[in-house]
């Protein structure tokens, strides 16, 4: 940040990030920033000055921690973003995640690495799951999504069994991306 000289666009940046946080609701993440030769302060220390037990303080801190990233992930923080660490993927799923950015299908996919289908979806899976894509367009068509969707938000924790029975035109596959999808915050019923 320094050698790019962003340090004045990295503090803004931090500051529109808090004042967005403090929009969802209070904010207390800020306690926990720590600077040169000055110490964090611990969740009890901030339950005794803000006057809330630790549980209440906990979950506010979860909720903070959600917005943020969802702020993070919106794209408006160039500088902030490039600090979220993802889950690594395990080998295989990571030279599937090359061949789909070079636009590869994942027939093409299959086909080169000699496996079946189903061993590069559940790659697919494993690379929506950790966040490195978010295409699920490219898998499921808009109007299945929000069919199943509405009918998943009413019936959650249900076999992926059950789904099937009610979208058999859906693979079990298009099924997991949709759950997937949901769980992750990236897809939702409007």
């Amino acid at each position: 940040i320094k050698e790019n000289q962003l340090q004045i666009d990295f503090e803004n940046e931090l500051h529109n990030l808090f004042k967005a946080i403090t929009l969802k609701g209070p904010c207390y993440l800020h306690y926990y920033l720590q600077g040169y030769d000055e110490p964090m302060y611990t969740r009890q220390q901030v339950s005794l000055i803000e006057k809330l037990s630790q549980q209440q303080l906990f979950e506010y801190e979860m909720n903070n921690l959600v917005t943020m990233m969802f702020e993070l992930e919106s794209g408006e923080y160039t500088i902030l973003s490039k600090i979220i660490m993802k889950p690594t993927l395990l080998n295989q799923t990571y030279i599937t995640y090359t061949k789909l950015l070079e636009q590869f299908t994942m027939e093409d996919i299959a086909a080169q690495q000699q496996v079946k289908i189903n061993t590069i979806e559940d790659h697919v899976l494993e690379i929506l799951i950790k966040g490195y894509m978010s295409n699920y367009d490219d898998y499921v068509e808009l109007e299945d999504q929000l069919q199943f969707l509405n009918f998943y938000q009413q019936h959650r924790g249900e076999r992926l069994k059950f789904y099937k029975e009610q979208f058999d035109t859906l693979s079990y596959f298009q099924l997991k991306v949709l759950i997937v999808g949901f769980e992750r915050g990236d897809l939702n019923v409007a």
